[in-house]
């Protein structure tokens, strides 16, 4: 009878703890960021996202930003992407809008300043 209630227990506390492992958080959803425009920007559960970490005067980032766009235009509903400038000291709002008009795509630029992703 001890063994048929250990069982059960142990059984019952396994199982609490597997249906936890497949529930779904929204955490990163959760997130205040806002694009440069001040637009939410929200992180979908339903793709893949990319998350581009970059700055307006690096010749290297300005090249990917142009291959992204171009596998953005591609590709517009298989995966979202979002360009985050991380230099706050030469990237403003209006320098880093150029840089999307001049060079990005058509997916959230968020200026890293303040801003946990």
């Amino acid at each position: 009878m001890k063994k048929r209630i250990s069982f059960t227990a142990i059984m019952t506390v396994l199982l609490i703890g597997l249906t936890a492992c497949g529930a779904e958080s929204d955490t990163a959803n959760e997130s205040k960021v806002q694009d440069i425009q001040g637009n939410p920007v929200s992180l979908p559960n339903e793709k893949p996202t990319l998350i581009y970490f970059m700055a307006t005067w690096c010749p290297s980032c300005i090249y990917n930003e142009e291959i992204f766009k171009e596998i953005h235009q591609l590709n517009p509903n298989d995966v979202q992407l979002i360009t985050v400038s991380l230099d706050p000291n030469t990237d403003t709002k209006e320098s880093f809008a150029k840089f999307k008009q001049d060079y990005g795509g058509d997916w959230p630029h968020v200026l890293k300043i303040g801003v946990e992703l």
